[in-house]
C-alpha cells in the first residue's frame, strides 16, 4: 500500500513537469532537435559484473555445502554396530571355508584392542564409578581402526565380540550432538528480524536473518565426548559471553536514572520536566548491539561450524 501511493504521488508530481517541458520544446525547434539528438544517442552496454557472480556463486555453493555436511553428521550418518555375536562370526568362517575358531594370530590382532583402554580417559559416570570415554576426535578414529582390524578377522572369542559392542557403544554416545550455543543469541535475532521487517515493510530481514538462526542451531550442536573434555577441565557451567553483555545492556536500561526537573513561579505555579535522556542513550545502544549481532549470525555459525565439526574445541 505504502508502495502503490508512493508510486501514485509522483506520477502526480511528474505528469505536469512533463507537459512542461513539452511546451517548452515546442517554442524552440533547435533545442528540441538537440534534445531528440541527445535521446537517439546509444547507450553505452555496462560489462557484466563476472567477478561479482563468480564470488556470489563460490559463496552459495559454499554455504550449501555446509548444510548438506551438517544435515548428514546430524541426521542421516550411521551408528557403528552394537549388537555383533560370536555365532554371527562362526557362520561367515565356515561360509568362507575357514576354521570356525580363531586363530592364534588373529587373536594377536584382537588383542590390539586393550589399546584403546590406553588411549581413553576414565570419566565419571557415578558415585564412585567410571567410565572409559575419548576426549579427542584422534582418539575415537584410533579405536574404530583397532575395532575394524579385529572385525576383519571375523572374531569368535566371546570377550572379544563383547570388547567390540562395548567400544561401539561408547562411540556412538560420544559422537551424538547436544545444542550448545547461545539462546540468548538465538532469542535476540528474532527480535530484531521481526522489528527490521516490521519497520522496512520487507521480508527481506526475517528470510535472511531467519535463515542465519537456523545455519547456528545445526553448527552450535556440539559432540558430547568435546562436552565432556569442556567439563573435566571445568568449563562446562560457564555462561555464554553474549548473555554477559546483554544482560549488561539490559541492567544499564533498568538503572538508567531519570532526572526531574521542577521550577517554582512567584505566582504560585511550578513546572515539572522530566529527562529520560540515559534511558533513551540505553535503549539506542542495545538496539544497535542487537542488530549487528543478527547481522553478523551468519559469520558467528561459520565459526561454530569449523569448530564443532573439523577442530572439535
Amino acid at each position: 500500500m505504502k508502495r502503490l501511493l508512493s508510486l501514485v504521488l509522483s506520477l502526480v508530481l511528474f505528469v505536469p513537469a512533463l507537459f512542461a517541458q513539452v511546451e517548452e520544446g515546442v517554442e524552440s525547434y533547435e533545442e528540441t532537435a538537440q534534445v531528440a539528438e541527445s535521446v537517439t544517442e546509444p547507450v553505452a552496454e555496462q560489462p557484466v559484473p563476472i567477478m561479482q557472480i563468480v564470488i556470489l556463486v563460490l559463496v552459495c555453493a559454499v554455504a550449501l555445502a555446509i548444510i548438506v555436511h551438517m544435515l548428514y553428521v546430524c541426521i542421516f550418518r550411521k551408528k557403528l554396530r552394537e549388537d555383533y555375536t560370536v555365532a554371527e562370526f562362526e557362520a561367515q568362517r565356515i561360509a568362507e571355508g575357514q576354521s570356525p575358531k580363531m586363530t592364534d594370530e588373529d587373536m594377536a590382532i584382537c588383542e590390539r584392542l586393550d589399546q584403546i583402554r590406553q588411549l581413553w580417559t576414565d570419566v565419571p559416570t557415578g558415585p564412585n564409578e567410571t567410565t572409559p570415554m575419548p576426549l579427542k576426535m584422534r582418539h575415537i578414529t584410533k579405536a574404530r581402526e583397532l575395532v575394524d582390524a579385529a572385525l576383519a578377522t571375523k572374531p569368535t572369542d566371546k570377550d572379544v565380540v563383547e570388547m567390540i559392542n562395548g567400544v561401539n557403544i561408547i562411540i556412538n554416545e560420544s559422537l551424538k550432538r547436544q545444542f550448545n550455543g547461545s539462546k540468548t543469541m538465538i532469542v535476540i535475532s528474532a527480535l530484531v528480524a521481526a522489528a527490521l521487517t516490521w519497520m522496512m515493510g520487507d521480508p527481506a530481514p526475517a528470510i535472511l536473518i531467519g535463515s542465519g538462526i537456523l545455519l547456528y542451531i545445526f553448527a552450535s550442536r556440539t559432540p558430547i565426548f568435546v562436552l565432556v573434555r569442556k567439563e573435566m577441565k571445568g568449563g562446562g557451567n560457564r555462561r555464554s559471553f553474549l548473555t554477559l553483555i546483554f544482560g549488561g545492556l539490559f541492567a544499564a536500561v533498568a538503572t538508567a536514572p531519570t532526572y526531574k526537573t521542577t521550577t517554582y513561579y512567584s505566582d504560585g505555579s511550578e513546572e515539572t520536566e522530566t529527562d529520560n535522556s540515559h534511558t533513551w542513550f540505553s535503549l539506542i545502544l542495545t538496539f544497535v548491539v542487537a542488530v549487528m549481532l543478527a547481522i553478523f549470525l551468519w559469520a558467528i555459525a561459520l565459526i561454530n561450524y569449523l569448530r564443532n565439526y573439523w577442530l572439535y574445541v
